[in-house]
């Protein structure tokens, strides 16, 4: 008996130890998100693009519209070669990485995503409400 409860002790304790590290790491990534400067790396649709600023829309748990600031130093890619702002249009799935900045989240790299990882994005963008026909993302 002794050893039964030594054992559901045991269990509990390593139990516990695992939900409080789910918990952690989930309020770090939340945390982390907030901090300036931090990178992060979003995928959705393009709504639209212009000279300095980008709007991508169907990231996840976002509810509508990301607008991210392009800079001189933001480099546009399309299957590792780098591609023109004109590339980016309605519709065109991307991966941003950026970082939180005041105003629009700064943009340091948008890959135009091409084959299987453009299906991905696109599939999830629809099931969010974005990219079919008559759907707010088009």
């Amino acid at each position: 008996m002794t050893h039964f409860i030594r054992g559901a002790v045991a269990v509990l304790f390593l139990t516990s130890l695992g939900v409080g590290c789910a918990g952690t790491k989930a309020a770090g990534r939340d945390i982390a998100s907030e901090i300036p400067g931090v990178s992060h790396a979003s995928d959705g649709l393009v709504q639209e693009a212009s000279e300095n600023r980008i709007s991508v829309v169907g990231i996840k748990d976002q509810p509508g519209p990301i607008s991210f600031q392009i800079g001189t130093d933001t480099r546009i890619e399309k299957d590792g070669q780098r591609v023109a702002l004109s590339e980016l249009k309605p519709g065109t799935p991307v991966r941003v990485t950026w970082s939180s900045s005041t105003g629009a989240e700064k943009a340091y790299r948008i890959q135009v995503l091409t084959g299987g990882e453009a299906a991905k994005v696109r599939s999830e963008a629809q099931e969010r409400g974005y990219g079919g026909a008559g759907q707010q993302g088009q």
